[in-house]
């Protein structure tokens, strides 16, 4: 996910461009902490991921591929139920 931050990238840097990197790495913040919950207690992480492809489905219907949101939304699905499948 981290590679499409790198959209932002120009000839010409300017003092907004660390603000934008940042901006566009938020996603991979959100998921890095989900990961952490998730290692913790795999029920409540695996529900957070779930929740996670529910809102990044809502938040991107109709403003994005469908490849891109089955391939967000898919595998924040994938991980979550796997989560909650996984016994210790």
């Amino acid at each position: 996910m981290a590679l499409f931050s790198f959209d932002i990238f120009v000839a010409n840097f300017t003092y907004t461009f660390i603000l934008d990197f940042l901006i566009h790495l938020t996603p991979v913040y959100v998921l890095i902490a989900a990961s952490v919950v998730a290692f913790h207690n795999e029920k409540i992480g695996g529900w957070i991921f779930i929740g996670l492809a529910w809102l990044f489905l809502l938040v991107t219907s109709g403003k994005a591929s469908f490849s891109a949101i089955t391939f967000m939304s898919g595998f924040c699905l994938l991980i979550g139920t796997l989560f909650l499948i996984s016994k210790k």
